[in-house]
């Protein structure tokens, strides 16, 4: 029987926003919070796989949701994705009855 690896994860974070000094209507300094976007580089074997952009909450979530991605899936894999994601997408249309939506 083959052992199940799992990655660990630490608590890594990063705040999501940092404050700015802005100028308001009035011409007074005003402490703004603004969202930070960070650069997060991802290595496999020390070797830089990709650069991506974040705010910071959870980027090792990020980075395992990227390489996930890059796998290779099944037919069957990619039909139940695009099942589910089609099932979202009616299900949050339902209760607007459509009504944003274009014709």
């Amino acid at each position: 029987m083959s052992q199940v690896l799992l990655p660990r994860l630490s608590k890594a974070s990063a705040p999501l926003t940092r404050e700015v000094m802005a100028v308001n209507e009035f011409g007074a300094p005003t402490p703004v919070s603004i969202p930070c976007e960070r650069p997060l580089t991802v290595y496999v074997d020390k070797r830089e796989l990709v650069t991506l952009m974040t705010l910071g909450a959870h980027p090792e979530l990020l980075v395992l949701g990227f390489l996930l991605a890059r796998t290779e899936f099944s037919v069957w894999e990619y039909s139940i994705f695009f099942a589910i994601a089609l099932l979202i997408g009616v299900l949050m249309t339902i209760p607007i009855g459509g009504a944003d939506m274009p014709v």
